[in-house]
């Protein structure tokens, strides 16, 4: 009988000392719940350090399309092209939204396709910027703008009979 009055003995002591740091800071065991906190500051630190991460890595990658940008900015500086030639191929890669912009410098072909694409979409002034283009072209690759190619519809599929 003695030894489970000493236990329990034991026991109350323990719940008494376990209240006593729940309550009281001087006790042993206090320092868990600092502990625990700056644990969970620590968490909540590295969570907001990888999440600032993963938005530069996105605007590093939306800015992709920039360096194709700026890309074609330098192209259009080097090029023996007037103040009003430039912008009006800036203008015409920008409301075309095209991705890579410099690859229309490349041929008259390319060249071409961009520029009727774009005075497609502007019937009230593709008279004058076709004009303005053609001589564009004439003085970047040395020969009249390319008519387009015609799109050639596509063959529909005959069934062959045996």
């Amino acid at each position: 009988m003695i030894p489970l009055i000493l236990a329990a003995l034991g026991r109350a002591e323990k719940l008494e000392a376990m209240r006593r740091g729940f309550t009281s800071k001087s006790e042993p065991g206090s320092g868990v719940w600092s502990g625990m906190l700056l644990l969970a500051a620590i968490a909540v630190l590295a969570i907001g350090a990888l999440l600032v991460l993963n938005r530069i890595q996105q605007e590093n990658k939306a800015r992709g399309s920039t360096g194709a940008r700026t890309l074609f900015r330098e192209v259009l500086l080097k090029l023996t092209l007037g103040f009003m030639d430039r912008a009006l191929l800036r203008r015409i890669t920008q409301e075309m939204k095209l991705e890579n912009p410099t690859v229309m410098l490349l041929t008259p072909q390319l060249f071409a396709e961009v520029a009727y694409n774009y005075t497609a979409t502007k019937p009230g002034k593709s008279a004058s910027d076709l004009r303005r283009l053609s001589a564009i072209c004439k003085q970047l690759f040395g020969q009249e703008m390319p008519q387009p190619e015609p799109v050639k519809p596509a063959e529909a599929e005959q069934p062959s009979t045996p």
